[in-house]
């Protein structure tokens, strides 16, 4: 799996904050995340850009990783904290969605649990709030954790396999 290189960190969660964040949003994270979480928890990091197919807006955009949230709720800015977001989701947010990351524009990337609350590795979607309330506020973008890590990529990069992917279109 692809390890980003951390430009910010908030500290490094142990498996016992790991532990307490699973047990309160009641699943179990993928093993990939939780070995970046020990590396960082919660953290912005460059070669954030994916490509994502949008239901909502019925067109292929680059996403871009703003930030992770933080396991450890030691961390002063609510807002930020995976548990936070989870006890006090946004409004229409599906359940069965446990966001660990967000976009910066209010829109979250999220482990998907809802066809499986019992697995260890779920899809990573993303839930557009301009969408909210509707069937095409989740888009689908990697089929797991290590995918998505795999797939993230610089500025240029994401520009140059968007221009390909749309090219005559």
């Amino acid at each position: 799996m692809k390890i980003p290189v951390f430009e910010d960190c908030f500290g490094k969660a142990t498996d016992e904050e790991i532990f307490k964040c699973e047990s309160i949003c009641l699943v179990t994270f993928p093993s990939e995340y939780k070995e970046i979480l020990k590396i960082c928890d919660g953290g912005y990091f460059d070669e954030n850009n994916f490509l994502y197919f949008s239901i909502s807006f019925n067109k292929k955009i680059i996403g871009c990783v703003g930030m992770f949230h933080v396991c450890s709720e030691n961390y002063p800015c609510r807002s930020e904290l995976m548990i936070e977001n989870y006890k006090n989701s946004p409004e229409f947010f599906p359940e069965g969605l446990i966001s660990f990351g967000e976009v910066g524009n209010g829109d979250l990337i999220c482990f998907d649990y809802r066809a499986d609350p019992k697995t260890d590795n779920p899809p990573i979607v993303i839930w557009e709030h301009e969408a909210a309330g509707s069937d095409e506020a989740v888009s689908f973008i990697a089929p797991d954790f290590e995918s998505f890590m795999n797939m993230l990529m610089s500025d240029e990069e994401a520009e140059k396999e968007y221009a390909r992917l749309t090219a005559g279109k």
